[in-house]
């Protein structure tokens, strides 16, 4: 029987081996997102015109929680190459026509 080898976390790096991050990458993940958190909320104090660069920032924090958080950025799969654009490309189409019937709306 072989002995097991110990699967402690490093503060910067790898587990022995292992694709998962460190503390240190997540802790400076959750800072990311909160540091973007407290941008939109400045911007919600700003008026209407902001509403396209909130939205960026929240793509932007959502990916970033996809990518450390989820683990998307150890997986190989031609799955999540194919399907994360797509996915992103039908957002911002729908988006789009969205912006685009409020747009043209006659009130």
């Amino acid at each position: 029987m072989e002995p097991q080898r110990s699967q402690s976390k490093t503060l910067s790096g790898e587990r022995n081996g292992d694709n998962t991050a460190g503390y240190r990458t997540y802790i400076l993940t959750w800072l990311a997102i909160i540091v973007l958190t407290g941008i939109t909320f400045t911007l919600s104090r700003m008026g209407g015109g902001a509403v396209v660069l909130a939205l960026l920032i929240a793509g932007t924090q959502a990916g970033l929680a996809l990518y450390f958080f989820m683990h998307l950025r150890t997986e190989t799969g031609r799955v999540f190459k194919i399907l994360i654009p797509l996915i992103l490309v039908i957002l911002v189409v729908l988006m789009g026509l969205t912006f685009s019937d409020v747009a043209f709306r006659k009130w």
